[in-house]
Order: C-alpha cells, then structure tokens, then sequence
C-alpha cells in the first residue's frame, strides 16, 4: 500500500479551517502548497481553475464528511497532498447532501498516474474507518493528523 506520509507533510496541513464553501477551501488547500512546496505561485491560478473545472465533472464530496478533490496536470512534478479538517463542517455539494469536516487534496502530473490511483484508493480505504475519520477531525495541530495517519500506515 501507498503511504500517504510519502507526499504530505506539516507544512501542507490545516487544522479548524474557518473556510464554509467548496471554493474557499479549495483556495486554501491550493496556497498550502503552493507555498510549502515547488508548485509556483504563478501556477496556483492555473492549478485552483483546473480543480475547480474537474469539479463540474461530479463532486469529490463523497460523504460521510469527506471530500478528495483531486487533478492531474502537467506542471506538477510527481504528486503532492494537502489536508485540511473543520469542526464546523464545509458546504461541498456533497453526494450525501451534508456538510464536509475532512478534506484531502491530490494533485499529481499525468506521468504518476499509477501512484495517483492508489494514493486515491488508499486514502479512500483509510477514511472507511470511522475512528479514523474522529481522529483526524477532531486533530487540533498539524502534528497530530501526522500521528493520526502514522498509527494508521503503521
């Protein structure tokens, strides 16, 4: 199995985002990484518009509280995830219709495609897990979602 330690660090985690809509926590997710890893500043229009569009395609929101927006695109190198949680709960256009508390954005380029697929599918597999799910929402400090999905790849 993948680890999703592999490509997320501190520095791409928020804890108690008070972003409400699908746009704005997107936005946050996009400068997380553009400002804590090689994705240029010039580029994060070009990566924000681009997770926005694959969204018209059918919301990532998947329930239970969770969304995974997720795009390839060329000028990404490899692949890299940021993480967010809220205690209040996001608006997402959710499939379930409720708000969303976890939310794990993955971009990657075309050439990663096949650890793009199971980082999806692991993460995926991960939030399966209720006590999971608790764990990481209710993680006050980037440290502590680290340790969440540690004990979990452990």
């Amino acid at each position: 199995m993948v680890k999703i330690l592999k490509y997320l660090s501190e520095k791409t985690i928020k804890t108690n985002t008070a972003a409400q809509s699908k746009n704005a926590v997107i936005k946050e997710l996009v400068d997380l990484l553009v400002g804590n890893s090689d994705i240029s500043k010039r580029s994060s229009k070009l990566l924000y518009r681009a997770i926005l569009k694959r969204e018209t395609v059918g919301t990532t929101g998947i329930g239970q509280g969770i969304a995974l927006p997720h795009v390839k695109i060329k000028y990404v190198k490899g692949l890299r995830i940021a993480f967010v949680n809220s205690k209040n709960g996001i608006e997402f256009n959710s499939l379930d219709g409720e708000p969303v508390f976890i939310v794990f954005l993955l971009v990657g380029n075309s050439s990663a495609e096949q650890d793009y697929i199971r980082i999806l599918s692991t993460i995926a597999q991960y939030l399966n897990d209720p006590y999971f799910r608790r764990d990481l929402i209710n993680a006050d400090t980037a440290r502590q979602v680290i340790k969440v999905i540690k004990s979990k790849e452990e």
